[in-house]
């Protein structure tokens, strides 16, 4: 066991700030208690201007594609990762040392940012996911990599949760959803007494085009025609969904939607409707997306988050945006992170509230969301361990 004391921390699901707490951590590194007292010295004592908070949990990347950063500035989306796109075509001749190593290099990006876990979509199939788990076998004991697979005409469903051992499914579009879903419900709903934590996600309403063409191939948004299709655990990106239609019926069937506001400012999209998702009670996550449109930086992410919705001229509590890259994250995953609470994993970072950046901010939230760089991280633990 091991006891860490922290002058500050946010506590909960609702990150409530408490002060002078000690946080006990079992030999499983799960956190076993948390109290103002303990009967042993603690192992860690933070610096009094610090925060505990819980790891970043980044809600959706492509890092895949981190061999190719900023090849595709200034294209369309279409252009970069359309089925004949940039990204695609260059995922086919590349080889696959060169792929691996670019992962890596983001794979300590994201645990320097502050990452604790990741939501991964990995494209080719049964290789691409076995290349990523690979990459992730150097850094097991610093960040946790939750990979959904992709079916190709080569490997199933079946193939990818079996033999790569990779925690779900990201379908790319409802039409590849749509296309063989009989066979791919039938094998999900096979494993999923084997496997019960199976995600199940999508992109859906990135573009006014892909609604367009769902409602013309199947008279329904591409949002109601997957819920239709599946119980899908959470989607991403919803930048065109219909406001009181699509969300709505996320609401009622408890389903998440990850925003990725980077990637709509880096291709012109309608900005995420991140109010409006809040105001229906959705879950929201937050995801950085691919690396070769930006770093995984939670701090870049919240801030131009915030300020997005500013520019709209909605007013957003940075407790919110905070809440989506950690306790709303933690459920989007189906796991015990994102949260210091006992029974959770004993993932955090401190942050330094007296840096020159942070210092005179007007609260806690506010300092972490539009304030803080990843040099403001003074302390990172994973699992139990420490890892800063």
């Amino acid at each position: 066991m091991s006891v860490i004391f922290a002058p500050k921390a946010l506590i909960g699901n609702e990150l409530q700030l408490e002060r002078d707490l000690y946080i006990e951590i079992n030999t499983e590194g799960y956190i076993q208690q948390i109290s103002s007292k303990s009967s042993t010295e603690p192992d860690f004592s933070l610096p009094f201007q610090s925060v505990l908070i819980p790891g970043f949990i980044n809600a959706h990347t492509h890092i895949g594609d981190s061999f190719l950063k900023d090849q595709g500035y200034g294209l369309s989306l279409q252009e970069v990762v359309g089925k004949n796109g940039l990204k695609h075509s260059k995922l086919e001749e590349i080889a696959s040392h060169i792929l691996v190593d670019g992962m890596k290099y983001s794979l300590q990006t994201l645990i320097e940012n502050g990452f604790t876990s990741f939501i991964d979509y990995r494209e080719s199939g049964l290789p691409g996911v076995i290349m990523l788990k690979n990459a992730l076998d150097s850094f097991l004991s610093s960040i946790r990599g939750i990979v959904l697979g992709r079916p190709t005409n080569d490997f199933n469903v079946t193939n990818i949760l079996e033999h790569a051992t990779c925690e779900g499914i990201g379908f790319s579009t409802i039409f590849t959803l749509h296309d063989k879903h009989e066979e791919h419900i039938k094998q999900i709903d096979f494993l999923k007494p084997k496997y019960p934590n199976i995600i199940v996600s999508l992109h859906v309403s990135e573009t006014e085009d892909i609604v367009s063409r769902s409602l013309d191939a199947f008279g329904k948004t591409d949002v109601q025609h997957a819920l239709d299709l599946y119980d899908i655990d959470f989607v991403v990106h919803a930048n065109y969904a219909d406001i009181e239609n699509d969300l709505q019926l996320l609401k009622v069937q408890d389903v998440g939607v990850v925003c990725c506001p980077l990637t709509t400012m880096y291709f012109g999209l309608k900005f995420p409707p991140i109010k409006e998702i809040l105001d229906k009670g959705v879950l929201l996550g937050l995801g950085t997306d691919n690396i070769l449109m930006s770093n995984p930086d939670p701090f870049h992410l919240m801030k131009n988050t915030l300020l997005g919705c500013l520019s709209l001229g909605n007013v957003i509590e940075p407790i919110e945006i905070l809440k989506a890259l950690t306790v709303n994250a933690g459920i989007i995953a189906k796991r015990k992170i994102g949260r210091l609470e006992t029974g959770y994993s004993a993932d955090f970072v401190a942050i330094n509230l007296e840096s020159v950046r942070t210092k005179y901010s007007k609260d806690v939230y506010t300092a972490i969301t539009l304030r803080a760089t990843p040099n403001d991280i003074i302390f990172q633990m994973f699992n139990g361990k420490k890892i800063k």
